[in-house]
Parts: C-alpha cells; sequence; structure tokens
C-alpha cells in the first residue's frame, strides 16, 4: 500500500471515532458517573413535564432507572437527584445548592418524586 492510503484510512478512522463519542456523550446515550466511580452508558427519553415541574429519567440496560433528576419548581433547573433507583428509594440522594450538589437523605429523593409524579402515571 502507498503512503497516502495509511494516512486516508487513519484520517477516516479517526472521523469516525469524534463521531461516535460525540453521539454517545450528547445524544439520547450518554455516560454518566455514579458516586461509586463506576461509568455507565445510559439513554434517557426526553425531558417529561407534569403539573408542578418536570423530570428525565435515566436507565441502564432495558429497564434500570439509575438515575432520576427533578425539577420540583417549574424553573427549568433540576434541583432533586437520586442516583440507583433500583428499589423504591435511592442508594444516594442529591439536593442542589449554591456550590452544586450537595448530599441528602434519600428520604428527601422520595418526597421529592412522590410530590413531583402525584397523579402522574
Amino acid at each position: 500500500m502507498k503512503a497516502w492510503n495509511f494516512r486516508l484510512v487513519g484520517l477516516i478512522g479517526a472521523a469516525l471515532m469524534a463521531g461516535l463519542i460525540a453521539l454517545a456523550v450528547a445524544g439520547p446515550v450518554r455516560l454518566i458517573r455514579m458516586p461509586d466511580g463506576h461509568w455507565l452508558r445510559v439513554r434517557t427519553p426526553g425531558v417529561i413535564k407534569v403539573a408542578g415541574g418536570q423530570y428525565r429519567y435515566f436507565m441502564w440496560g432495558t429497564d434500570a432507572v439509575v438515575r432520576r433528576e427533578l425539577d420540583t419548581d417549574g424553573d427549568g433547573r433540576y434541583d432533586v437527584r437520586g442516583d440507583d433507583w433500583q428499589s423504591s428509594r435511592p442508594r444516594w440522594c442529591w439536593l442542589r445548592g449554591a456550590s452544586g450538589w450537595e448530599p441528602a437523605a434519600p428520604e428527601r429523593c422520595v418526597a421529592a418524586s412522590d410530590q413531583l409524579l402525584k397523579g402522574h402515571p
């Protein structure tokens, strides 16, 4: 093979990898880091609007909800985040504070979720 063929193959391969990485991060499938340090490739169906605000959830695999973010006051900014929703309550809960996400008791996530999703299927 000629030298320019190797360069062309390398250029096409790099462009393909850049496109795949951009889709994995910015598209409906993205990478998130769990609080225990594990990286997961998750998908989200988008934002679901309800009467009190909006929420979105991130799914891993076919049916495991690993993160739920809630906008409880309807301002467009997520206020509560729960990670690892394998049961009826999350393993970790976070509230948005002045300096970012601050840890909270899992019961806070459950209460915020119940309040927001009341009357919504």
